[in-house]
């Protein structure tokens, strides 16, 4: 189980979810100025924003870990079958990898000096070994602030 969760949070891993998030990002831009500037409503559709955009990730992922042969995929996956499998997980995640990366940096921009922004990356926290579950101790306005940053995505 531990090997699973290495590779699912790894660095390669990572960024394959920030780099479908990335293209998503401007191919969304791309199309929703297009549709305004040609005066489709189309980006105003529940087409548009409840069935294509939260499903081209997906198809994304596993088209570009085909295509990426030379991308440093994580020991084991040297098959396609693997890496479409590493680009499915990856596109289906990459939303929510990027909301939580994007607050977890928002949040040590503008708490540079809390105990909390700190961690494991050299703040002056002690390092509880609870950090990151459920039992780890948190205070109520940390948690609120991280909660209402993801919402906001």
């Amino acid at each position: 189980m531990d090997t699973m969760f290495q590779a699912l949070f790894s660095w390669q891993f990572l960024l394959f979810c920030l780099s479908i998030a990335a293209v998503l990002f401007v191919i969304r831009r791309v199309f929703e100025y297009a549709m305004v500037n040609w005066k489709m409503e189309a980006h105003n559709s529940k087409l548009w924003k409840e069935l294509i955009l939260p499903i081209f990730p997906v198809f994304l992922g596993p088209t570009a870990a085909f295509l990426a042969k030379q991308y440093p995929f994580p020991n084991g996956l040297t098959s396609a079958s693997a890496r479409i499998a590493f680009g499915l997980v990856a596109g289906l995640l990459s939303g929510l990898v990027y909301r939580v990366l994007k607050s977890a940096l928002g949040y040590k921009i503008k708490n540079p000096g809390n105990e909390y922004a700190g961690g494991y990356y050299g703040g002056n926290y002690n390092g509880n070994p609870a950090i990151g579950t459920p039992d780890a101790p948190v205070s109520d306005e940390f948690e609120a602030s991280v909660r209402e940053s993801i919402k906001k995505d």
